[in-house]
């Protein structure tokens, strides 16, 4: 048994109602469990009970045993004081002095005996499952509305986190958006290899700097590649030197200090993706487009905004993945799925988010529909639930099964979802009638 469990069975009342005493012996009807707290304090705030004939609203505890209210302080934390009702798997309060502790007005409610032992058997099933998430033999028994309903729900989240994040950027820079658009952008080149090193290139190298030198290529390439440490030490070919030069002399004038260019990773990738091929894509990007944010939003379709990340490097790495290191001719343009990725993970979430913060509700509902018209994004992760029978039909349900995943899937939090608590919850005959159907 588990107290997140336990919070499960008091949210939405999984237990006999019929048989609910006290340790004092009185009847407990419960009009509202209350609302449910995942931060410090009581488990439940408001809640309306009736215990005995008298009507009681407040918080509500749980715990596996009443001797953990001992166990987690709480007799010394005012938080605490006022306690309605401690409901508990199994009370053993009478063995350990617990009740002379507790607040006066409160009782205890054991849980023991009380619920469906089948939904627990289902539930650790679901924890002890070892394949890629744990609902996965049992997702085609899902009815759509329930599927739609939670992908929707795990989209709103989505937002909501990327929002907060972007947020605590725009702090950083003094609500500066298109220096905080650039960090953003820059880690998304990154993707999840080389996140960590663009995100420091983008702190150390000002976006005002680079703004200001957007109509010199070879300078912006220099910056960006120079402040990596990926320019070699000893230049090989005249571009190279030039790239170098530059560089010195702007990091004497603007005082910067290169990353190790070990940070980088090269490993596993293909490279089209090398750190240098990137650098020299968003290189492009700042010369085509400066004041790419602001363009952005301007923008009416998500194919016209697709078209101002549609860039190719300088001539230069045609045959360069890497600074001084001939490869085969080859085309260094920004590919079709990266252009998505950013406008999926930066442009839209900022679009939102300006739009929100700016009560300006064309511009957020802009973000949401280019979500709507893009295609699903194709990965890994986003085959498997399909194949499972749980399908993405554009870039707003696979952002949601992304946040499913990341936050529900991966931790087991099945009872905090929609689709979990569907088949804790349905008689075995549905589940098998719906999966037949399917």
């Amino acid at each position: 048994m588990t107290e997140d469990y336990l919070h499960y069975v008091w949210k939405t009342r999984q237990y006999n109602s019929s048989h609910l005493i006290t340790s004092h012996g009185e009847p407990v009807q419960v009009l509202d469990p209350g609302k449910h707290n995942k931060d410090s304090g009581p488990d439940f705030s408001d809640a309306r009970l009736i215990i005995g004939t008298q009507f009681w609203a407040g918080n509500v505890e749980i715990h596996l045993k009443a001797s953990d209210w001992l166990r987690h302080g709480h007799q010394f934390d005012a938080a605490y004081k006022n306690i309605v009702l401690h409901v508990v798997y199994e009370d053993d309060s009478g063995k350990n002095g617990i009740r002379q502790l507790m607040p006066s007005a409160s009782q205890t409610l054991a849980l023991q005996g009380r619920l469906e032992e089948g939904l627990y058997a289902r539930y650790q099933r679901f924890l002890n499952e070892q394949k890629w998430v744990p609902c996965a033999s049992d997702l085609a028994a899902v009815p759509g509305i329930i599927s739609v309903g939670l992908l929707g729900r795990m989209m709103a989240e989505r937002m909501a986190v990327k929002m907060q994040h972007i947020k605590q950027e725009l702090e950083l820079t003094g609500m500066d958006w298109e220096q905080s658009f650039y960090r953003f952008l820059l880690r998304s080149f990154g993707t999840r290899v080389n996140a960590e090193p663009f995100s420091w290139l983008a702190r150390t190298l000002p976006w005002c700097l680079l703004a200001r030198k957007h109509d010199q290529l070879p300078v912006l390439e220099a910056l960006l590649l120079g402040q990596a440490g990926l320019l070699p030490d000893i230049a090989p070919d005249k571009y190279c030197r030039t790239l170098s030069q530059t560089y010195q002399s702007l990091c004497k004038l603007h005082n910067l200090q290169p990353q190790p260019g070990h940070n980088w990773k090269h490993s596993r990738l293909r490279p089209a993706n090398f750190p240098a091929v990137r650098l020299a894509q968003l290189a492009a990007l700042i010369h085509k487009t400066p004041r790419l944010f602001h363009k952005m939003l301007s923008c009416q379709s998500p194919a016209e905004a697709l078209s101002l990340l549609d860039v190719t490097p300088s001539a230069y790495w045609r045959n360069h993945f890497m600074p001084g290191v001939k490869a085969a001719v080859s085309d260094k343009k920004l590919g079709a799925q990266m252009q998505q990725l950013v406008l999926i993970n930066v442009v839209i979430p900022f679009m939102f988010a300006r739009g929100v913060m700016h009560d300006d509700d064309l511009l957020r509902e802009k973000a949401l529909n280019w979500l709507d018209e893009l295609a699903p994004e194709q990965n890994t992760l986003i085959r498997n639930y399909q194949q499972h029978g749980l399908k993405a039909t554009n870039a707003s349900e696979s952002q949601a099964l992304i946040h499913l995943h990341k936050n529900y899937c991966m931790h087991k939090n099945c009872l905090n979802c929609t689709i979990g608590r569907y088949l804790l919850e349905a008689p075995a005959s549905v589940r098998v009638a719906v999966r037949k159907a399917g």
